[in-house]
């Protein structure tokens, strides 16, 4: 075994850098949270005298290869000495490890380091320029953790299954997040991201179910796949100004997002992106939005309010499928096809609008919109439907299409009779019979006398009161 000539220890636990931590115990969003508080002082190494090297841990080149779980002391701390510059490969892996002082000379922390250990809290000095993948996933008992400004990159898997991880300080100069970096910290109710954050990896905080919000900085243009999936009490997400991408499945059944607001340049919102957020009452599109994928807003059971932007040229299978809260939507200018499904289940839909450049709807895109009663199409040319697209909604329901096309959509299948009652033009507002109390004209503005005439008047289309009403 190689011998240290260990040089006087200046330094004061690095243990003092972190600020309280606590650990966070949660139950199911509806539920109530349950927290606990682990002083950190309770962490910390009793002396700062080193540890004494036992035969039969591995030491070479400054480099700890391995401490079997036999040799760890029975306090369950180790105090590595001054000229240590890397942690092998699980050199400390699903040991009773509990709390050890890193020196300020360590460099490497290599993948799987301390896996499965019974760390408790960890402090990472300014030097360390390398963390190997997964070196502390799966540490059961870890409450806090602080990385230096010197490492650039966290690794995949880091912090994977830290389940009472609750105290994370992350320094200037992190410019990565590994994916599933943090998956499964569930007691992870808050973390500070650095301004100088670039990637967020995929997953990396899926399953995170403590977390309440998330501040993106600037420098991230992308939100990748998964990366907030299943945060169940997420309740608010400030974008970055830059970002360009929301990738599919996001923020996937994140049951407490209420409100969000995306920024101007996004181009991209992925399929899944924002499925099962059941809170979700209020979204608007940007401007340039180039695609809005499948399911994207799938099952956002109390989104009552949505607005589009212009951009996007397909809206894509179940976008809003069981948006049950949604009442009326209007797609913008520039939309050419319906993928299938696209609005099934929005039972509350009454009014639905289609651009003049609609070319195609998929089957059964608005199946089951049983209060479905007003279809407004400003195509001049009936979009080609894929079976019945108004399957299970009412019939009788009324059609406004462009003037010069009322017979071409009236004799087109599943436009005319008996889906849609009556297909009129340029109608702003409907009215029944028995609400007329105005003067009658012709569409052509002509006189025809007043309210007493409309019971004599035959079926058409009138002005009453500035409105266009059907008898």
């Amino acid at each position: 075994m190689i011998k240290f000539n260990f040089i006087k220890m200046k330094r004061t636990l690095l243990f003092s850098m972190l600020f309280a931590a606590s650990a966070v115990s949660t139950s199911a969003f509806a539920g109530e949270r349950a927290t606990t508080f682990y002083p950190l002082q309770t962490l910390m190494a009793a002396n700062k005298t080193p540890t004494p090297i036992p035969d039969g841990v591995k030491i070479e080149n400054n480099v700890v290869v391995s401490w079997p779980a036999a040799l760890i002391p029975e306090d369950r701390q180790i105090i590595l000495p001054e000229g240590i510059v890397g942690i092998g490969y699980q050199a400390f892996a699903e040991t009773p490890l509990r709390n050890i002082v890193l020196p300020s000379t360590l460099r490497t922390i290599s993948k799987e380091a301390f896996f499965a250990s019974a760390l408790q809290a960890v402090v990472i000095p300014e030097g360390v320029e390398t963390l190997g993948e997964a070196a502390f996933s799966n540490c059961h008992s870890l409450i806090a953790a602080s990385l230096p400004s010197t490492i650039k990159n966290m690794g995949n898997n880091m912090f994977m299954y830290c389940d009472k991880l609750n105290n994370v300080q992350l320094k200037e100069g992190l410019t990565a997040i590994g994916e599933s970096a943090f998956f499964k910290c569930t007691a992870l109710a808050n973390i500070a991201l650095p301004k100088s954050l670039e990637s967020i990896g995929d997953g990396a905080f899926n399953g995170c179910s403590a977390l309440e919000e998330i501040t993106i900085p600037n420098g991230v243009t992308e939100i990748g796949n998964n990366v907030f999936d299943e945060c169940s009490f997420l309740q608010k997400v400030n974008f970055p100004e830059n970002l360009t991408r929301i990738g599919r499945s996001a923020f996937h059944n994140c049951v407490g997002l209420s409100g969000i607001s995306l920024p101007e340049g996004l181009k991209t919102i992925d399929g899944l992106a924002f499925y099962g957020c059941t809170s979700l009452f209020e979204i608007t599109t940007p401007e340039g939005l180039e695609l809005l994928g499948a399911s994207a807003f799938e099952d956002c059971t109390a989104l009552a309010s949505v607005t589009l932007g212009k951009g996007f040229t397909v809206l894509n299978q179940k976008a809003f499928k069981g948006c049950k809260a949604l009442q009326q939507i209007t797609l913008p200018e520039g939309v050419e096809e319906l993928k299938p499904f696209v609005f099934q289940n929005c039972t509350a839909l009454t009014e639905v609008t289609f651009p003049s450049t609609l070319k195609n709807i998929g089957l059964n895109a608005l199946v089951n919109c049983s209060s479905l009663s007003k279809v407004t199409c400003n195509a001049t040319t009936p979009p080609v439907l894929k079976g019945n697209v108004f399957n299970k909604t009412p019939n009788g329901k009324t059609l406004v299409v462009p003037e010069s096309s009322i017979a071409q959509y009236q004799a087109t299948q599943y436009w005319g009779a008996p889906s849609f009652a009556t297909v009129v033009t340029g109608i702003n507002s409907l009215a029944p019979a028995e609400e007329q109390t105005a003067d009658v004209y012709t569409l052509q503005g002509v006189r025809l006398g007043t309210k007493a005439i409309w019971p004599s008047l035959p079926k058409g289309l009138y002005v009453v009161g500035n409105k266009k009403v059907v008898k």
